[in-house]
């Protein structure tokens, strides 16, 4: 595996705030969702698989690396061959950040006001209404 799979994976799972064992539970979600679009059963990763790919003990096979990419939300050519730390740019937001763009773009919408304030409340909010709408907003093209 490239030598920039390990350290990626490691990255991204602390960038998320995740431990190893909730990227383990993480992956089974993944793993479900992969089984019913492909009707192909994945084995879900474990925290022990996790430490040795992050230590560079072992290298997982392609169908755990899709899983870890899903999971991670990443493309996984970036997964496996972009050293993401070193390549950090305004790609990773903060949580902050998110809020704050988010914030700008309602404004320049005009859902909000220059003079209103978007609590962290309303900001969950927002994304989980999101969400739970992906359908209505996101355009599913056939094909």
């Amino acid at each position: 595996m490239d030598n920039y799979f390990s350290s990626n994976l490691k990255y991204l799972r602390e960038l998320k705030g995740w431990s190893q064992s909730e990227l383990a539970r993480q992956t089974v979600k993944t793993c479900a969702m992969q089984e019913k679009v492909n009707n192909k059963f994945v084995k879900p990763i474990t925290q022990g698989a996790i430490a040795r790919w992050e230590a560079g003990e072992n290298s997982p096979s392609i169908d755990n690396i899709v899983v870890l990419a899903k999971t991670l939300d990443i493309k996984l050519p970036d997964l496996i061959g972009t050293n993401l730390k070193a390549a950090q740019t305004s790609q990773v937001f903060t949580e902050e950040e998110k809020k704050e763009a988010l914030k700008q773009v309602l404004k320049e919408k005009g859902f909000l006001n220059d003079n209103e304030e978007m609590s962290s409340e309303d900001f969950n909010r927002l994304i989980d209404f999101a969400k739970r709408n992906k359908d209505f907003i996101v355009d599913k093209k056939d094909g």
